[in-house]
């Protein structure tokens, strides 16, 4: 127990022991002068850890009890804890220092709880962490003069190197640092306990972990308005102390540094160069500071030798001069150099001056500026604009003067703009002056389109075409939509675009007459209804119809397998008399149209012998055929029964483009139709009726011609097929023909319509050819053979695909492509004619695919950019591209459909089955020259997007095909495949 009778005596060696090391039953923690001058009076002993420190802590209540029992100190020193703790009363109501009297260390009995400063030594000279003080102003900043004019008890026998902010770093004692055997105990609430009174109760004293604002310092009174609560408690660590009686000289200063060249780096900060004196004053220099005049900047450099100090803390636009002071390992810091050079820093980023504000849309503006004329040191990269009132922002990134597109605003709302520079240090500059006021425009519902056309999509079909003109006024914010609606009511149809164009009407009732209107849709809602359309009926579907078969003898047809196979020179006949055709020269077979027989006009042709059948009544009998012509430069002959060729019994000739003839007779009468005027390439329908006498010339079920006139029919000779005679060929036909007839009697007028009704959905109108620039028909011989690695492009443009990987064939529904989705593709080498760049386009497929539910690259119809042109099934979705998004829903695996995408000025419209599904502005380059475009896989081929089913038919054109374009190409096919 230590009794109030003071120190027991006790005399130290000559100079002072090192710090950390063992002495006197604990450990040398530093040297204190009680007088206040620099010379040591005493040695500061730390008790071991182990035996003269606890770690449980005294709460504040109990702290608090002195107090409450009225009890004042006699002695409250801040340097002193042993004369603190030998006041009366003191150790009764204290028990941290009653637990440090009580200690019988090594034989000594004299611990006692430390003062504030007597701790601030030790804390100096033994700091556990690594961690850094905050140097906020206040009760809880840390002293950041040295010497340490903070504690003025402390004596400056050696340096201690500091951080920045004048915390001293951590000690070099494994012992004493955080973890070691006689640390001081660090932690969140590592407050340590000293005999400081406060407020008036005694608090603990020390330091907390000393990244921490909030905790008191070594050594420091925690300060007002600083409560803990009662759940605070303080760690103890008892000392002791014994008189210096050693020798003790002060230390001397090294000399003043050579100032070198002061360099301005910043706004705030510049370096400042030295030359270390030639006297350390007899101990090693271990740092220098510099100091700037005006006060505020500091800077220091551990190091012994010349060098350059970085100095921060300066203000921007201010000049400045440096002196720099050395210190040595013996804490003495000598005089200041001379003083430097004078710099300024750069000045701080200025503010842009505000130009003119404009409006340029409901919801935009733009805003002028001049840029600052200072950079803040660092070259400026950005600006932005912010409204008044918020919601409007801008940004454009470059260095000088310019203008800002603001985007972001409401309407109807009155704004003004400021901007800001950032410069390339992160540096945000103060705000402009706002700019002129502008006011955004209120939005309404557009005005009304403008109505178009109201068309029928085919004579029977309940679907009608509506098209429209954009209104001139969009309300203010841009159209998404258009709708049109019949009336009566019922049929309904939408597109989604802003523009022009047309709107499929679905909802018809077959035997109504229809009139349609259309409105434009904008967010705020729909405008006024335009005028109203011509009027529609919708008729009713047609009947079926089948041939008539009454007095059938020949009954030829190329698109029906039983009368031809595709293959070999035999053409049967289906009406069961026998009378098949053979061909003598092969013409070449035609899957297109269900199939035809494609004659070359030089020599192909075939015959049929002589039956009984073919004696026809010399005046009642049919001839009938289906066919299409190359040319029409020569007269051709369908069908034939001449008299060894010499005269007709009888014969379909086609003697031009406008004139269809019957001849007969041995003295070769004829009768002749004049027919409107013929088209290479499509398909008609020609008949021939003899009733009592009376010739009738029909093309496509219309009559052109009556006249009377005897057939003869004498001859026992072959029929001739495309030709005019077997044994004198001549007349040749250059054209396909499909299907031959001939009836033993005279077919009436609605009995040719019938005939023509049968079979005219095979022939239906020719697809859409006009920009067409790729055309590839797996349905068509002329494109696809049904072997080989090539695929003909029939557009005429050379754009013909090559088969990669063993893509196979399948005949069923006409004709198509396989792909195996593993190494199959067609690849069509690039050229200029399908490179659409930002322009208008069609792309076209019929597809069947057989799995659509894969991820990763998905399975790709076709390609000729990835994200670029692309058509994808993906995830049992479809991907038409530009844009990267799905396009309707609903896709099924092993289904045929018809896919459509067509871009007219940027708008970009996707069909299925010739509906529209998606619409949206793209103005993306879709094509890449060099690149290659693909069928069933994606250029270059990627591993994993390789299509699995059928493709028949892929068509690119140069242009936008409108909706009703778009239903011709689906209707002319959509037989082939059930659609």
């Amino acid at each position: 127990m230590l009794h109030p009778h003071g120190l027991r005596a006790a005399t130290a060696a000559a100079g002072l022991p090192a710090i950390g090391s063992a002495y006197e039953g604990g450990y040398f923690a530093g040297a204190i002068s009680h007088t206040a001058n620099g010379v040591p009076t005493h040695l500061l002993i730390v008790a071991p850890a182990a035996t003269g420190a606890s770690g449980t802590g005294y709460p504040i209540a109990t702290l608090r009890a002195w107090t409450l029992v009225g009890i004042s100190p006699s002695t409250n020193s801040e340097f002193d804890g042993l004369a603190n703790v030998s006041a009366p009363g003191f150790l009764s109501n204290c028990p941290a220092a009653l637990f440090c009297s009580g200690l019988s260390i090594g034989g000594y009995t004299d611990w006692y709880l430390p003062s504030t400063y007597e701790l601030q030594i030790a804390y100096e000279n033994l700091k556990p962490t690594t961690d850094l003080h905050s140097n906020a102003a206040g009760p809880n900043s840390y002293p950041t003069a040295f010497p340490d004019t903070g504690n003025p008890y402390s004596v400056p026998y050696r340096a201690i190197a500091r951080s920045a902010s004048g915390a001293p770093f951590q000690t070099s004692l494994a012992a004493f640092q955080s973890g070691g055997a006689q640390a001081f105990v660090d932690g969140f609430w590592g407050h340590w306990t000293s005999t400081a009174l406060v407020d008036p109760v005694w608090l603990y004293g020390v330091a907390q972990r000393t990244m921490m604002n909030t905790g008191a310092k070594p050594g420091q009174r925690l300060g007002a308005g600083k409560p803990l609560n009662q759940n605070n408690a303080g760690h103890v660590r008892a000392f002791r102390k014994v008189p210096f009686t050693g020798t003790w000289s002060a230390p001397s200063p090294p000399g003043a540094p050579t100032i070198g060249t002061a360099t301005q780096t910043g706004t705030t900060t510049a370096t400042v160069t030295f030359t270390a004196p030639t006297d350390n004053g007899g101990s090693a220099i271990i740092f220098y500071t510099a100091t700037s005049n005006p006060a505020g900047g500091s800077g220091t450099l551990n190091q012994a030798g010349s060098g350059t100090i970085n100095v921060t803390g300066l203000t921007a636009g201010t000049a400045y001069t440096f002196t720099v002071k050395a210190t040595n390992s013996a804490g003495s810091q000598g005089a200041a150099s001379a003083a430097s050079n004078q710099v300024t820093t750069t000045p701080p980023l200025g503010a842009p001056t505000i130009g003119t504000a404009t409006l340029t849309g409901t919801n935009t503006a733009t805003v002028a500026f001049t840029a600052p004329a200072n950079n803040g040191g660092f070259a400026i990269v950005a600006y932005t604009a912010t409204s008044s009132p918020a919601g409007g922002t801008g940004t454009l990134n470059q260095s000088g003067s310019g203008t800002i597109n603001v985007t972001g605003l409401a309407s109807g709302t009155a704004y003004t703009f400021t901007v800001q520079a950032t410069n390339s240090a992160g540096v945000v500059s103060p705000a402009s002056a706002a700019s002129n006021q502008i006011a955004t425009t209120a939005i309404t519902v557009p005005g009304a389109p403008t109505i178009g056309t109201a068309t029928q999509v085919g004579p029977t079909e309940g679907v009608v075409f509506v098209t429209f003109t954009a209104p001139v006024s969009n309300g203010g914010t841009p159209i998404v939509a258009y709708v049109a609606t019949s009336s009566p009511a019922g049929g309904y149809g939408t597109v989604n675009q802003s523009g022009s164009g047309d709107i499929t009407v679905t909802g018809l009732t077959a035997g109504t007459a229809y009139t349609f209107t259309v409105k434009a849709v904008n967010s705020v809602g729909q405008s006024a209804s335009s005028a109203a359309s011509n009027q529609v009926n919708i008729l009713s579907p047609p009947p079926t119809y089948s041939i008539t078969t009454t007095g059938l003898v020949l009954n030829l047809d190329a698109g029906n397998t039983a009368s031809y196979t595709g293959s070999g020179a035999t053409w049967t006949d289906l009406s069961g008399n026998a009378n098949h055709g053979t061909f003598a020269n092969l013409p070449t077979y035609r899957s297109a149209n269900g199939g035809s027989l494609d004659f070359d006009g030089l020599n192909d042709y075939g015959t049929i012998p002589y039956n009984s059948t073919f004696n026809l009544s010399i005046t009642n009998h049919t001839l009938e055929g289906w066919a299409k012509f190359d040319s029409f430069a020569t007269a051709q002959c369908l069908i034939a029964k001449d008299t060894y060729g010499q005269n007709f019994d009888w014969c379909i000739y086609i003697i031009n483009s406008t004139t269809i003839s019957f001849y007969t007779s041995y003295a070769q009468q004829f009768v002749a139709a004049t027919v409107p005027t013929m088209s290479i390439g499509q398909w008609y329908h020609i008949a021939i009726t003899s009733i009592s006498g009376v010739i009738r010339i029909y093309l496509n079920s219309i009559l052109y011609v009556t006249a009377t006139q005897a057939t003869t029919n004498h001859s026992q000779s072959y029929l001739t097929l495309g030709c005019s005679s077997w044994n004198n060929p001549g007349g040749f036909t250059n054209g396909n023909i499909s299907v031959l007839r001939v009836y033993a009697i005279g077919l009436t007028t609605a009995q040719v319509l019938q005939n023509y009704n049968a079979l005219r959905g095979r022939f239906a109108s020719p697809i859409v050819t006009s920009g067409l620039v790729l055309n590839l028909d797996a349905g068509d011989s002329a494109s696809y053979p049904g072997s080989g690695t090539t695929w003909t492009d029939l557009s005429g443009n050379g754009n013909t695909g090559t088969l990669v990987g063993s893509p196979t064939y399948s005949s069923a529904n006409g004709g198509s492509i396989v792909f195996n989705g593993t190494g199959a593709y067609v690849i069509v080498n690039d050229s200029a004619s399908i490179r659409f760049g930002t322009g208008d386009y069609t792309a076209e497929v019929f597809v069947y695919a057989n799995d659509i539910s894969a991820g990763g690259n998905g399975r790709i119809v076709i390609s000729k950019a990835y994200n670029g042109l692309e058509f994808t099934f993906f995830s049992n979705s479809m991907y038409i591209t530009p844009p990267v998004t799905t396009a309707g829903t609903g896709w099924a695996a092993n289904t045929w459909y018809h896919i459509v995408s067509s871009r007219l000025n940027g708008v970009q419209t996707s069909y299925r089955n010739a509906v529209s599904i998606r619409t949206a502005t793209v103005t993306t380059d879709i094509s890449t020259s060099g690149t290659p475009f693909i069928i069933g896989a994606r250029p270059p081929v990627q591993p994993g997007g390789n299509f699995q089913g059928y493709i028949p038919v892929v068509r690119l054109y140069n242009r936008a095909l409108f909706a009703a374009e778009v239903t011709q190409n689906f209707n002319a096919l959509r037989g082939r495949y059930g659609l």
